[in-house]
């Protein structure tokens, strides 16, 4: 199962400080077992804020993040329970500051986190390696200014993430003041993630963290289990010549029936699959009854496997024939390419068009 987005919420001192503890809230629909990360973006350099019992800061790196003698963030994690109310930031003195909340669901725990500084525009936000398919980033940044215009913009890059909830302290420019932005990317296949740029219209302190939210594992799709191997069969007997496919299939539906991590946009791709199958004079015409099968168990089920993305590159080199012909003619949305040698496009690339 992929993690998803319940909601973002956040707040600030506003105009003034505060030397009180500070109200935070959850999202109106949180329930139980959801997952939330908490950022407290502050400015002073001997100021600090403590949360409420039960939520701890994420392991590594030392909390909170400094940069230059009066910009700080925190952050703060909590899988919710039955009864929890919203936190507070209680300062030890006078502060200006802000926090942001965002809350997750189908997490699994805190997998990795990683900071970094910049004196000025734009900062580098960190890179996390061996992040898994279906897991969410959460990024967060400020930019934090002694004094003089106040930044109206701290911009996430917008193809990478989603954006929510930007704020800004509010006092006289004479003062300190804090904006900060907080976005979401959902890891669609595992890899390298982050090192993106955070830009800000005024120079100012910049601190930038990204986190990665695992995917709770859902155990196995026993329908997609049941269903590929009468696909495999159905292909096997009726697309003479090209019984390589039912080679490989075996090995997709033991992907599907031993892994659990979620690739639920598998079933936007095999629709138009099940398309090919039908159109096409040379495909064999019987799997068309099957394909929208494996499409409605992919769809109707918690979510296939994420090492269905390492067996589909050995599938779609499969489906040439024997004699150079492609098993699916050309048709637009899968990449299929004609002539000798082709085979079909099931590309497991992220910009890939109908892409698993």
């Amino acid at each position: 199962m992929a993690v998803t987005v319940v909601a973002v919420t956040s707040g600030t001192t506003g105009a003034g400080t505060i030397s009180t503890p500070i109200a935070t809230a959850f999202p109106a629909d949180w329930k139980p077992g959801d997952h939330a990360v908490l950022f407290g973006h502050s400015s002073g350099t001997a100021l600090t804020l403590t949360p409420s019992a039960g939520w701890p800061a994420p392991p590594a790196p030392t909390w909170p993040v400094a940069e230059g003698s009066n910009s700080r963030l925190y952050a703060w994690v909590r899988q919710l329970q039955a009864g929890d109310t919203p936190p507070t930031l209680t300062p030890s003195g006078a502060i200006t500051c802000g926090w942001t909340m965002v809350v997750l669901r189908g997490g699994d725990s805190i997998a990795q986190v990683a900071v970094s500084t910049a004196a000025s525009s734009p900062l580098t936000l960190p890179t996390l390696t061996g992040v898994a398919a279906g897991s969410m980033l959460v990024a967060a940044a400020h930019c934090r200014v002694g004094s003089g215009t106040i930044p109206t913009t701290v911009a996430l890059d917008a193809v990478a993430y989603t954006s929510a909830a930007p704020w800004s302290t509010s006092r006289p420019t004479a003062n300190a003041n804090i904006r900060a932005a907080a976005g979401t990317r959902l890891i669609g296949l595992a890899g390298t993630y982050g090192g993106e740029q955070v830009t800000s219209d005024v120079t100012g302190s910049m601190i930038g963290a990204l986190v990665a939210v695992s995917a709770a594992a859902t155990g196995t799709d026993a329908a997609l289990a049941a269903t590929l191997p009468a696909l495999a069969a159905t292909i096997a007997a009726g697309a003479s010549g090209h019984g390589s496919i039912a080679a490989v299939l075996p090995a997709l539906t033991g992907a599907a029936s031993g892994e659990s991590n979620g690739r639920s946009n598998l079933a936007v791709a095999l629709p138009a699959l099940a398309g090919q199958f039908a159109g096409d004079a040379v495909a064999d015409v019987a799997a068309a009854a099957v394909l929208p099968a494996l499409t409605g168990a992919i769809a109707g089920q918690a979510d296939a496997s994420a090492s269905l993305v390492g067996v589909l590159p050995a599938l779609r080199a499969s489906v040439t024939a024997a004699d150079g012909r492609p098993v699916l003619r050309g048709k637009a949305g899968l990449g299929v390419r004609t002539g000798a040698g082709a085979s079909a496009g099931l590309r497991a690339g992220p910009t890939a068009r109908g892409s698993v």
